[in-house]
C-alpha cells in the first residue's frame, strides 16, 4: 500500500461518517449514505452540492466507516470527480492514483482462454477466486484483468480493502475506462444461469455510471447557466456605438467609391490591390463589408478604420465620432476603465 503520513494541503474534503478534525480547514462535504445502496449514494452525492469544478483543488475522501461503505463512497466521488482520489482512513492517507498505476504495472496480453467469472478477495472451492493474501503472480493478474465479470469480497480493514480494490481497477483498466466488479460478502452462491453474477451483491459498475452522469448533467448546467448581468464601462459603450455606424458613411468618408452599375465598393486601401482596386471587390452585407483582398471576414465600421488607418479601437473610435474625414489629421483621445486613485496627500 501507499501511504502519506500527514493530510496537508488539501482544499476540499469529501467525508463519509465525522469530518476529520485535521481537515477542519478545509471545505468539507459531507457524503455519507443512509443506506449501502447505489440510489443512497447517489442521492447524497447530489444533495451535497458538489460540482466538477469544485474538484479541481486538492481534494481528499475521508472514509470513517465500514469496509462495504467506504468502497461505494470511493467509486461515487472518483466517477464523480473523474480521477482517482487521494483518501483518508484511519489518519493516514492512502495514494489511491499511485495504487491505480501501479495495477495498470502488472497488465498482460489477453490469453487465448479467459475466465468467466471470477471472485477475489476471499477464495472458495467451488468457483475460480483469488484470495489476495499474498502478492500476485503473473496468472493471477491475467486472470483478474480479462476475466469477463468479477466479483470482490472486500477486507474486513478498510483501509486494506481500498487499496486492494484500486489495483484491481488498474489491472482491469482499459483505453475506455475502468471495468468495475460487483461488491460481495462472498458468500453468494456461484453464478449460474438462474442466479448471475450481477445479482450477487452490488453492482459497482453502476454506481461509477450513475456518478458520471451526475457529473455530465452538472456540467451541462453550467455551460447553460446565465452570467449575472454588468454594465458596460464608458470606453466599451463608445467601442459599440462607433463600430454600429452605417458602413455606407465610413466607407464614403475613408475615400471609398460605389461602383453603381454592380452595387459593390472600391476599397480605401488601394495600395494593397495589386491593380490598385480597379475593379471594386467590396460589398456591403447586414450592415458590414469585406474586401476579397485585404479582409479575412466581414467588418464593422471600427474595425475598417482600424484596418485603413493601422490605428488603435481607441483612436478609429476617436476619429468615427468626431466625424472627420481621411484627409483630416487622427485626434487620440482615450477613454480609460482605470479606477482614478485619490491623490496622496
Amino acid at each position: 500500500m501507499a501511504f502519506e503520513h500527514e493530510p496537508a494541503g488539501y482544499q476540499v474534503c469529501l467525508h463519509v461518517g465525522p469530518a476529520p478534525q485535521k481537515l477542519l480547514s478545509a471545505r468539507c462535504i459531507n457524503l455519507t449514505p443512509a443506506e449501502l445502496s447505489t440510489d443512497s449514494i447517489i442521492e447524497a452525492l447530489s444533495a451535497s452540492g458538489i460540482q466538477p469544478a469544485d474538484l479541481r483543488a486538492k481534494t481528499i475522501l475521508s472514509l470513517d466507516t465500514d469496509s462495504p461503505t467506504a468502497l461505494l463512497a470511493y467509486v461515487a466521488a472518483s466517477g464523480f470527480a473523474g480521477r482517482p482520489l487521494h483518501v483518508l482512513i484511519n489518519d493516514q492517507v492512502v495514494d489511491s492514483p499511485a495504487l491505480f498505476e501501479a495495477g495498470q504495472r502488472l497488465h498482460q496480453p489477453r490469453p487465448t482462454n479467459v475466465v468467466e467469472s471470477l471472485q477475489v478477495g476471499l477464495a472458495r472451492d467451488d468457483m475460480a477466486s483469488i484470495a489476495l493474501s499474498a502478492p500476485l503472480s503473473e496468472a493471477q493478474s491475467i486472470a483478474i484483468r480479462w476475466a469477463r465479470r468479477l466479483r470482490f469480497v472486500p477486507d474486513p480493514d478498510p483501509s486494506m480493502a481500498l487499496s486492494k480494490f484500486v489495483v484491481i481497477l488498474g489491472i482491469r483498466s482499459r483505453p475506455q475506462g475502468e471495468r468495475y466488479p460487483s461488491l460481495c460478502t462472498g458468500i453468494e452462491p456461484p453464478p449460474s444461469e438462474d442466479s448471475p453474477l450481477e445479482s450477487a451483491g452490488l453492482d459497482l459498475d453502476a454506481v461509477r455510471t450513475r456518478a458520471l452522469a451526475l457529473r455530465r448533467s452538472s456540467h451541462s448546467g453550467e455551460r447553460d447557466a446565465l452570467a449575472d448581468p454588468i454594465d458596460p464601462s464608458a470606453r466599451l459603450i463608445r467601442l459599440r456605438d462607433s463600430g454600429d455606424l452605417p458602413i455606407e458613411e465610413t466607407l464614403d468618408r475613408l475615400g471609398a467609391r460605389l461602383n453603381q452599375e454592380s452595387g459593390l465598393w472600391h476599397c480605401p486601401r488601394p495600395e494593397r490591390h495589386t491593380h490598385g482596386d480597379a475593379t471594386a471587390s467590396m460589398r456591403v452585407q447586414k450592415g458590414v463589408v469585406r474586401c476579397y483582398v485585404c479582409d479575412p471576414e466581414r467588418v464593422d465600421s471600427l474595425r475598417l478604420v482600424m484596418n485603413t488607418l493601422d490605428v488603435t479601437a481607441d483612436e478609429a473610435a476617436t476619429w468615427l465620432l468626431s466625424g472627420a474625414t481621411r484627409a483630416l489629421p487622427v485626434e487620440v483621445n482615450y477613454v480609460e476603465d482605470r479606477v482614478k486613485e485619490p491623490a496622496e496627500n
